[in-house]
């Protein structure tokens, strides 16, 4: 199971939409796209990676094992501008566990790629 949410979660009045809820801050247009390192690293079967989008967009996040083949996508659609997180469970796309070692994620959007390495323990 994955678990996505903007950092600038609020009350909608009862139901949650993060497209129509959060509104932009002003400041947030300075800031570019980031990715931080996974916490905790090295994981057992969670870990948690934030990212920050400068523009409202697509952006894609996947996870990639030490031979560069594709396990999980995480993220694939769009997100408002800011900071966000996702959860990863250590299952690949298929629903399966995957083994103990290395793996990468990469977060593209909008000309921007960068990818951060993240060791998952058993």
């Amino acid at each position: 199971m994955v678990f996505v949410q903007s950092a600038n979660d609020g009350d909608c009045g009862g139901t949650f939409d993060f497209r129509s809820c959060v509104e932009p801050d002003a400041n947030l247009s300075d800031i570019g796209y980031d990715i931080k390192q996974n916490y905790p690293n090295p994981f057992n079967a969670r870990t948690t990676i934030t990212y920050q989008v400068p523009n409202a967009g697509n952006v894609r996040l996947d996870i990639y094992d030490i031979l560069g083949r594709k396990v999980r996508t995480l993220v694939d659609g769009f997100n408002l501008i800011g900071p966000h997180q996702v959860s990863w469970d250590a299952l690949n796309d298929n629903g399966g566990t995957v083994s103990t070692g290395i793996y990468f994620y990469r977060l593209v959007g909008n000309g921007y790629a960068e990818t951060k390495r993240m060791t998952l323990v058993k």
